[in-house]
């Protein structure tokens, strides 16, 4: 394991590294220098600070950037935000999420279409056979047809993401 690297700081002492990578920066809170370790060490502390969880690297006053992965949990969090009258805990919303997505799941890979007015429809499509190389070798092959799931966004799902601000 390697040894632990001290994060630097900013000279007043009072905030881990705040500003950006580079040899020094001014402090957003003292507007004094960030020193930051020798570039011998630099890849060890990155690594360091990368292994740390995302509530840590909050409290060293370190910027965390938003995940855009969205999950189960997250949707049903996001159910209850929006409709708290529906579900009375947090594991009833998760439960019903979950139960429409393996009702979707289910009923696509049954071979019917699911679709779900102004967002989208789920579907399984088939691909056909074809030829295809290996490319370590250059040899030929046969790639066998196989049956993929698919979901084509519905008009107001593709109008609402051409109109959303990123």
């Amino acid at each position: 394991m390697m040894s632990a690297v001290p994060f630097p700081r900013c000279a007043a002492r009072h905030q881990p590294r705040c500003g950006n990578l580079a040899d020094q920066r001014s402090c957003a809170v003292s507007s004094r220098s960030v020193f930051l370790p020798e570039p011998s060490n630099m890849a060890a502390a990155l690594f360091q600070l990368l292994q740390l969880p995302q509530a840590a690297r909050q409290a060293r006053g370190l910027a965390v950037k938003a995940s855009a992965l969205v999950g189960k949990k997250e949707l049903a969090a996001s159910v209850i935000s929006k409709h708290p009258k529906l579900f009375s805990n947090k594991e009833e919303a998760e439960d019903a999420v979950k139960a429409v997505l393996d009702s979707i799941v289910d009923s696509v890979a049954a071979g019917k279409k699911v679709q779900v007015v102004g967002f989208g429809t789920f579907e399984s499509r088939t691909r056909a056979a074809r030829k295809g190389r290996n490319p370590a070798t250059g040899v030929e092959i046969d790639i066998p047809e196989t049956t993929v799931p698919a979901f084509s966004a519905g008009k107001t799902f593709k109008q609402k993401v051409k109109e959303a601000k990123h």
